[in-house]
């Protein structure tokens, strides 16, 4: 949690968090924050051991309201969250209250600076004046292909703004067993450097056919060939 600081008139200002379940990792992404950049209490990164193999960044973000996104508290505040973001090793997602629309955030330029692309809802998520979307999500470009869309969640009970789900997923990978192949003839390394009539002793290998008699695993001893060259 970072806590919330007090604002021009002397108010609670900001304040953001990342959870997860108990039962998930999750650790700070930084070894040291980074400080005296505008992003205290506005910006809280963190690295969460779930959804993906070796896990990801999850960060929450909130712009200052009122003033306008071209202001330049919120420019320099998108500038600083952009530096930290490009220092991250691996995929990252910020959620955020940006309190501006998917397309004025893009005129900002952010996304080329911290290497990230929009995912938002279809639908408003608040219903304020005419209701606009201003909470969703930026992902980093190798986070992309994880992302299933963005939901809002109806039922929350919330006003004027509505909590939204990012849903993630993929492929799944293919579960490989390796396998011995039984050979159709006798391989020619277990034949090499034996004279005829000479006995030899081969060690057990599981499926492996010599002169026509078959090796089971499990045999405890090894078994005598001859050679009929």
């Amino acid at each position: 949690i970072s806590a919330c600081v007090s604002g021009p008139k002397g108010g609670p200002s900001a304040g953001v968090a990342v959870g997860a379940r108990a039962h998930i990792g999750m650790k700070n992404s930084f070894i040291a924050e980074p400080g005296g950049d505008g992003t205290a209490s506005r910006l809280n990164i963190k690295w969460i051991g779930a959804a993906l193999a070796g896990g990801f960044h999850c960060g929450s973000l909130y712009l200052h309201d009122g003033i306008g996104i071209g202001h330049d508290t919120n420019t320099e505040l998108l500038q600083a969250s952009a530096a930290r973001l490009k220092l991250l090793k691996g995929p990252w997602v910020v959620a955020a209250d940006f309190n501006c629309t998917p397309q004025e955030l893009a005129a900002t330029g952010f996304l080329k600076l911290a290497g990230g692309r929009i995912v938002h809802p279809k639908t408003k998520t608040c219903t304020a004046g005419k209701g606009r979307v201003l909470d969703y999500f930026v992902v980093s470009e190798d986070m992309l292909p994880f992302v299933q869309g963005a939901y809002n969640v109806v039922d929350a009970g919330t006003s004027p703004h509505s909590p939204v789900r990012l849903i993630l997923g993929g492929k799944p990978r293919q579960d490989a067993i390796r396998v011995l192949k039984v050979p159709s003839r006798t391989p020619r390394s277990c034949r090499t450097g034996r004279k005829s009539g000479a006995a030899s002793t081969l060690p057990l290998i599981a499926g492996l056919t010599l002169n026509s008699e078959k090796i089971t695993a499990g045999a405890s001893r090894p078994l005598k060939t001859s050679s009929t060259r």
